[in-house]
């Protein structure tokens, strides 16, 4: 017979453990914006680390293209139908003898810093993966859409960087930025 201070042959009873619990399932969404709030706020590593957003944000980006363009889409006919900023501007356009609609005004995925551009060959470039939201979008698309009206209207040259600076400038005076 053993005594009780001494170890028997086998694994102690407090060793013999169920196996740990599974941790819990993460609510993806929680998951999401508490990663995003951590990186932006420097909390992931103490300091914050723009590679890591960058790659963070890229990576959400990837996994998400096909549902933020589906709302950037979605937002752009909203916009062009009732938005009276966006409505008054295709018009002024119009009468220039521009066309926006829905076929030049394209939402793209896009890894610059930019919400937007213009092109007076291929229309407006929406980065849907920029936008915090539709007002946002909705200022985006009146910026763009402002540069489309100065070209038509004053036959600007593309290169001339005295027309560009103009531009930028009587632009952001026009939306109060």
């Amino acid at each position: 017979m053993s005594k009780p201070e001494q170890v028997s042959d086998g694994p102690h009873p407090a060793a013999i453990a169920k196996p740990a619990p599974a941790p819990p399932k993460l609510d993806p969404v929680y998951y999401n914006w508490s990663n995003t709030f951590s990186i932006m706020l420097g909390r992931m590593t103490g300091n914050r680390d723009v590679d890591l957003e960058k790659n963070y944000f890229t990576e959400l980006d990837a996994t998400k293209a096909e549902s933020i363009c589906k709302r950037c889409e979605t937002n752009k006919e909203y916009l062009l139908q009732y938005s009276p900023i966006i409505r008054f501007l295709s018009d002024e356009v119009y009468k220039l003898g521009g066309d926006l609609n829905k076929d030049n005004i394209l939402c793209r995925m896009c890894t610059s810093e930019q919400s937007g551009g213009f092109s007076l060959d291929h229309g407006i470039l929406l980065c849907a993966n920029k936008f915090r939201n539709r007002g946002h979008q909705e200022d985006t698309m009146g910026h763009e859409m402002v540069h489309a009206w100065d070209h038509l209207k004053w036959k600007v040259e593309a290169n001339n960087m005295r027309h560009q600076a103009c531009l930028e400038v009587r632009d952001h005076a026009v939306e109060g930025g």
